[in-house]
């Protein structure tokens, strides 16, 4: 996927926040899941009380990819694909 140049330093915004939700959605389908410690070394700190603070953790991770893909300026085309995946992740973090 090919971020434009001005938006360059998002793309590995999007990658970490991917980890993120990957690892919060782990934690949040374990009784005994610690997202402070599955996510310390992946999010920044103010990145990690976002995502701590919300009875959804997984759900908080996407909103924050959903927030990194309108900003980063893709074609439609590309955007609109990112989309359908995030929709698809969705269904995962609200079961």
């Amino acid at each position: 996927m090919l971020f434009p140049p001005e938006h360059a330093a998002l793309k590995p915004v999007l990658a970490r926040w991917s980890v993120a939700f990957a690892r919060s959605l782990k934690a949040h389908l374990r009784e005994d899941g610690d997202v402070a410690a599955e996510l310390q070394h992946i999010l920044e700190p103010h990145e990690l009380a976002v995502v701590a603070s919300n009875a959804n953790r997984p759900l908080a991770a996407l909103q924050a990819m959903s927030r990194t893909i309108s900003a980063a300026g893709l074609d439609p085309i590309a955007t609109s694909r990112l989309d359908i995946n995030l929709e698809t992740f969705e269904v995962c973090a609200v079961s």
